[in-house]
């Protein structure tokens, strides 16, 4: 960043110590709630399926070596 731009606000502070009261864990799980249901249905998968050309040099007894 530059130091022209403003630093942006954390979307959540932690403070440690205390026990929250009934109304801060009612807030923070109303906002998790909300987030979660707000999520799409079905994550994107992080791993992909291998090109074709990948694939066919996992099958055993492919020669793989020259």
């Amino acid at each position: 960043m530059s130091d022209t731009e403003p630093t942006p606000r954390p979307a959540l502070t932690v403070i440690r110590g205390g026990e929250p009261s009934d109304e801060e864990l009612a807030a923070i799980v109303a906002v998790l709630s909300a987030r979660s249901a707000a999520a799409p249905g079905e994550p994107t998968p992080l791993r992909q399926p291998l090109p074709a050309w990948v694939a066919s040099g996992l099958v055993k007894g492919t020669r793989t070596k020259a």
